[in-house]
């Protein structure tokens, strides 16, 4: 079983890979090669990162070849996408429909039908309405889940800064919930 979860945006000041690789707030739990592919999942999902110490073409390289390597290891799962309603989750969920099965888990807080209407007749597709909060479906969202990407969250940054607690209870505690249901499931 494999888990990714991507959270927030790289920021690199001094244009060191270690730099961006502390700045990029993944909890991971996959091996060493695992992890070189979601770092280019962050990369496809536009997060901007500075490899100032490396040529370009040798980047270009690196970067197709991991993208060949990842598509190659992405086929044929069952995969649960929290937050896939959202801009950047629905091209995920787009990329991945392509050879998996794909359970979009929204409360659609943030994100929006508009985003994922196209892929609703499709049959590797499925769509829940529910709450990271709403333990039972959550539960039930992930069994038999070979893989699940944890994009939801609040992303008013501003809102968030002027009552913590929002974030704390629709970030942290939200995530909670998801780490919880999966240990409880098996996943």
């Amino acid at each position: 079983t494999r888990m990714v979860f991507l959270r927030g945006h790289a920021n690199s000041r001094n244009g060191h890979f270690s730099a961006v690789l502390k700045n990029l707030q993944f909890t991971i739990k996959l091996n060493i090669l695992n992890f070189a592919y979601a770092i280019v999942i962050s990369l496809r999902l536009s997060l901007v990162i500075e490899l100032s110490s490396l040529r370009p073409r040798v980047i270009d390289k690196l970067i197709l070849h991991a993208i060949s390597t990842l598509k190659k290891m992405l086929r044929d799962l069952s995969i649960l996408v929290t937050g896939g309603a959202g801009f950047i989750g629905s091209h995920l969920v787009e990329r991945l429909l392509e050879a998996n099965r794909v359970t979009v888990f929204d409360n659609f807080s943030s994100g929006k039908l508009e985003h994922i209407a196209h892929l609703l007749n499709r049959d590797n597709f499925r769509l829940l309405n529910a709450d990271l909060f709403d333990r039972q479906s959550l539960e039930e969202a992930l069994a038999d889940k070979d893989l699940v990407f944890h994009l939801a969250a609040n992303p008013d940054v501003k809102l968030g800064a002027q009552d913590t607690q929002i974030h704390f209870h629709q970030n942290v505690l939200a995530t909670f919930n998801l780490l919880e249901a999966m240990r409880k499931v098996g996943v």
